[in-house]
């Protein structure tokens, strides 16, 4: 009778490779996942200016029957929400931490916003709305608010700038 003592059994090398495998694996994935998540959040945030815009849009319509006929403009500062007629939008997204949205006296809507993260712009002779990831934090976003919707002075915006940056610090 033989008796076979060989014992079953991975070696240590064997194990360490398939470790190796995985870990390189695992280094090619995460980057792919991190864009996935980070392009739906942009999604996301690209679905709630259009929301936004919508409201705008029956704000719009209501004014009209109410005899408003004048721009109206909602600002938004660390997610509270202000308008030039004391009213405000109503729709189910996650306001903005940030930005303005204007209606002129035609109905045509510009905004530029932000949550922290993107910002999303859209003057009154587009149809889309532009949303791209945050550099220099409020900075760009400001700018585009000031250039593209053409408010407030000079004076008022590097105030507003000062105050954000204080935030920030």
């Amino acid at each position: 009778m033989l008796i076979n003592n060989k014992k079953k059994g991975f070696t240590l090398i064997e194990l360490l490779a398939v470790i190796v495998i995985l870990a390189i694996i695992a280094l090619i994935a995460t980057p792919l996942i991190m864009n996935v998540i980070d392009d739906a959040k942009m999604g996301a945030f690209k679905s709630t200016a259009y929301g936004i815009i919508k409201s705008a849009e029956f704000e719009y319509a209501s004014n009209k029957l109410l005899g408003v006929n004048s721009v109206v403009t909602y600002t938004y500062e660390d997610g509270n929400e202000t308008s030039s007629i004391g009213r405000s939008l109503q729709y189910k997204e996650k306001r903005p931490q940030s930005g303005i949205i204007k209606i002129d006296k035609n109905g045509n809507i510009a905004l530029a916003i932000h949550d922290g993260i993107f910002c999303a712009k859209k003057v009154y002779n587009d149809d889309k709305v532009t949303v791209t990831k945050k550099v220099l934090v409020n900075v760009v976003c400001y700018l585009k608010v000031m250039i593209l919707l053409k408010i407030q002075t000079l004076n008022t915006f590097l105030m507003k700038m000062h105050q954000m940056h204080m935030k920030m610090v």
